[in-house]
């Protein structure tokens, strides 16, 4: 071993191996969180399990947009990647990132650069609906594509038949408040009214009931003690 130019150089021998780091590692980094699919630097091997939330770093140059970096790790993304409602934690700020735009509908930059150690979350799409109220079985179902209201009230075992009208709500995704002829998306929650005289009493009977049995035998033993 010999000691030139302010480093060591090594003699090399036969059956040596000699490894050269990729420059790679010398470029910053962000992480992607949540929904992203997990891949093999080497192999490119996907995870089976896509449903399993993962953190993935990814490596950038100093300016470059979250444009360009979304679509250069475009297969990190799979169906249950909701890429319409990402976005960026950066220290105490919260900047959303519409990956969809960004991929799908040929917006070019993102108007935000990636910064050391930022973090962008990718939430999970859920492929559910969810039914509540006076149902017979109410839950989660699966979603399928096309269905009506109608569909999934009868996978809930169907209004209670002590119910009066049957009234829903549906509420989207996104909190709004949609009418029975709108798509059903996933995520969808439809909750049957409970507005029968029936229904509602039948609910309250039983601890009124008992409120006022209780109240007759304390009156009754307060009568005896007299």
């Amino acid at each position: 071993m010999v000691f030139r130019n302010n480093r060591f150089d090594y003699d090399l021998c036969d059956y040596d191996a000699v490894s050269i780091a990729s420059v790679l590692r010398l470029k910053p980094i962000i992480f992607m969180e949540g929904a992203v699919r997990q891949v093999e630097a080497d192999s490119a091997a996907e995870v089976v399990d896509e449903a399993a939330s993962r953190k993935t770093v990814v490596s950038f140059t100093l300016g470059e947009d979250y444009g360009d970096i979304v679509r250069r790790v475009s297969s990190f993304f799979s169906s249950q990647s909701d890429t319409g409602k990402a976005y960026i934690i950066r220290g105490s700020e919260v900047l959303p990132l519409n990956i969809e735009d960004l991929i799908y509908n040929r917006i070019e930059k993102a108007g935000i650069t990636a910064e050391l150690f930022d973090t962008v979350i990718v939430p999970f799409r859920l492929y559910y609906v969810t039914v509540a109220g006076a149902v017979n079985a109410p839950g989660r179902f699966p979603y399928v594509p096309d269905r009506t209201w109608e569909y999934y009230i009868g996978l809930a075992g169907g209004f209670n038949e002590q119910n009066g009208m049957e009234t829903i709500t549906i509420q989207g995704p996104d909190g709004m408040k949609l009418s029975k002829s709108d798509v059903i998306l996933p995520e969808t929650t439809i909750t049957a009214e409970r507005n029968g005289f029936l229904y509602n009493f039948n609910r309250f009977a039983v601890p009124v009931t008992t409120l006022l049995s209780i109240t007759s035998t304390i009156l009754m033993f307060f009568n005896l003690a007299k």
